[in-house]
């Protein structure tokens, strides 16, 4: 077994809405009769290098035990409940997968399975992921699984199913699978398999939905693999999400354009003139000049001449 190699990638979070946090887990040197396989480190490293990209913290686990897998698991649900309620948890996992009786399991490279019985006492429940993060109280969690390889111990399993099992999604999360329920994905002939790479590449669109990122993944491997695998999603998302955000210029709105004109005033109504005094028959009206008001009350003061004559 490969040493465990646990790698934190710290992004600023600032340029986003809310916090992301990732645990993406690679498991390929398996021994045994579970066969090893060549692209889930490639695939969690390009996954991880574009979640970054886009603003999660990673936590990132290569060739995991089942020990090393649960902690990783319940520190993952730690984190994001220290987040809080606005955080967007997502957890990938690249490696073998298996079904028993409708509950899939993530197989660790040090898992010693024999019959069908042992699954469930050497993996890790894909359930147990998202019982993390739905009592994390996060506001989106995603999980996508590219672990749909084909089963290698087949021949000792009772049932023998192929794929992964259909898994429901609690409210506020979508769960991804690399080709549908009951069915097998690629490793892929080249570096990464072709679900990696098509996730990878739309991830970092911008002004895209999360559904619609998906919808374009699967239809990016349906022409790789020649329709042989089709991904799968299943939502019960509340809220909207953006890998890559929204574009601001199609947000942007001219203030002075959509301002109301300002509201019609009345016309002003003069002030009322104050009455003419009445000056007595045969007084001259005293001179203006003649008035002072030296008091700071506004009290007039008549000079000598001016009283003199009204008197």
């Amino acid at each position: 077994m490969l040493a465990l190699g646990i790698f934190w990638f710290l992004v600023p979070t600032g340029a986003w809405a809310e916090p992301r946090i990732a645990l993406v887990i690679a498991n390929a040197a398996y021994g045994g009769d579970l066969s090893p396989l060549s692209n889930p480190i490639n695939d969690a490293k390009l996954i991880s290098k574009t979640l970054k990209a886009v603003g999660f913290d990673v936590i990132s686990i290569n060739d995991g035990s089942q020990k090393e897998m649960k902690r990783a698991i319940k520190d993952f649900g730690t984190a994001l409940a220290k987040a809080g309620p606005t955080a967007t948890g997502l957890f990938y996992y690249a490696g073998h997968g298996l079904q028993v009786e409708g509950v899939n399991y993530l197989v660790p490279v040090s898992a010693e399975i024999a019959k069908e019985a042992d699954v469930d006492l050497e993996s890790v429940a894909a359930d147990t992921v998202l019982a993390q993060m739905e009592f994390s109280g996060a506001a989106t969690s995603i999980v996508i699984l590219d672990a749909c390889r084909n089963n290698p111990l087949a021949r000792s399993f009772r049932s023998a199913t192929r794929g992964l099992a259909r898994m429901d999604a609690p409210n506020g999360s979508f769960v991804a699978y690399s080709t549908a329920p009951g069915d097998v994905a690629a490793d892929g002939d080249g570096k990464n398999s072709p679900f990696a790479l098509a996730l990878a590449a739309e991830m970092t669109k911008p002004d895209q939905a999360i559904e619609e990122t998906f919808r374009n993944v699967r239809g990016q491997v349906m022409i790789a693999t020649g329709k042989q695998q089709v991904p799968w999603d299943s939502s019960s998302m509340v809220t909207p999400f953006y890998f890559a955000g929204q574009k601001a210029a199609g947000n942007e709105v001219n203030v002075a354009a959509a301002a109301p004109p300002p509201p019609t005033l009345p016309p002003a109504t003069p002030a009322p003139t104050a009455p003419a005094v009445p000056v007595a028959k045969g007084v001259e009206a005293p001179d203006e000049t003649a008035f002072v008001s030296p008091l700071p009350d506004g009290t007039i003061v008549l000079s000598r001449e001016v009283k003199a004559e009204l008197d």
